[in-house]
């Protein structure tokens, strides 16, 4: 048996709210073992201690250690891009808290990043709210190909009369 694991969670460990058969004995195998082991979820709304309490309903009790989401993921890698920068947050618990425990605020006035996760409602309506500009695919495309959204650039112009220059 491998010394680490790493494993999804839904559909893995468990569908909705029903442990998948034999989960639970692998857990345990994993823990007798003295094995490392993480789960993984691309789902932002849970924190780790959400998730812990749920696999303890399910009957398999893990530590917070144990468990590593999106959310988490997502205030690491803000945090290295801006340390101690804002975000406007469109998601759940798990991603604001994630982004507190790195030192994120959290605003609606000039954040550093939108960080959109996993919540109910329309996210383009908050986004336009914001004056979040909405991409279509072929407007995605022309961003990840030149680095620059379509329209940026004229943004850039009718508010610096000095393209190039960079404004104080």
């Amino acid at each position: 048996m491998p010394k680490s694991f790493i494993s999804d969670m839904d559909g893995v460990v468990y569908k909705g709210n029903q442990l998948v058969p034999g989960a639970d004995e692998f857990v345990e195998k994993l823990k007798r073992g003295g094995h490392k082991f993480l789960f993984l979820t691309n789902n932002s709304r849970h924190t780790p201690l959400d998730l812990r309490r749920k696999m303890k309903d399910l009957g398999i009790e893990l530590e917070e250690k144990h468990f590593y989401t999106s959310a988490l993921a997502t205030a690491a890698f803000l945090n290295m891009q801006k340390p101690k920068g804002s975000a406007y947050v469109i998601g759940d618990a798990g991603l604001t808290k994630a982004l507190y425990d790195v030192g994120y605020s959290i605003t609606e006035r000039n954040p550093d990043y939108v960080v959109v996760g996993d919540s109910p409602g329309s996210k383009a309506a908050k986004a336009e709210q914001l004056g979040v500009p909405i991409l279509d695919e072929d407007a995605f495309k022309i961003l990840l190909d030149t680095g620059t959204a379509p329209g940026e650039a004229e943004a850039e112009s009718d508010t610096n009369p000095n393209p190039g220059a960079t404004q104080e």
